[in-house]
Formats: structure tokens, sequence, C-alpha cells
């Protein structure tokens, strides 16, 4: 996960790239990987989404009553 964070953010919406798509070549590798990477971790992807949001159960539960 370390390896996939360390890509950055690409500002996609950039005033440079807005409307023509022309985007760098690197930031379309990167998104590749990063695409390979999900499809191979979906199943501890969701392990860890169920357990973030469990682990602040409460949390949400008092934000609903509000």
């Amino acid at each position: 996960m370390a390896d996939i964070y360390a890509y950055g953010i690409h500002d996609y919406c950039n005033y440079e790239h807005n409307g023509n798509f022309d985007y760098p070549q690197n930031w379309i590798d990167e998104s590749e990987k990063i695409d390979d990477w999900i499809t191979d971790n979906e199943e501890y992807i969701y392990k860890f989404k169920r357990n973030l949001i469990l682990s602040y159960k409460n949390d949400i539960l008092n934000m609903a009553e509000k």
C-alpha cells in the first residue's frame, strides 16, 4: 500500500488538462499500476473498510442521533 501512496495525487482537474485529457504518460502508467493493485487486493480493501467502519461504529451512531 505504501508503494501506491508513493505515487502521490495527480491533479486531473488542473487547468492545463481541462478538457483535453492530455495527461502525462507517467500518470497513465501509475494509474494502471494502481488499478492492478486494487484488483489484486480487493478482499483486503473490503476487510480494511469494514474494520474501519466498525471501529467508528459508536461515533457514527452518535452522529445519526443529532
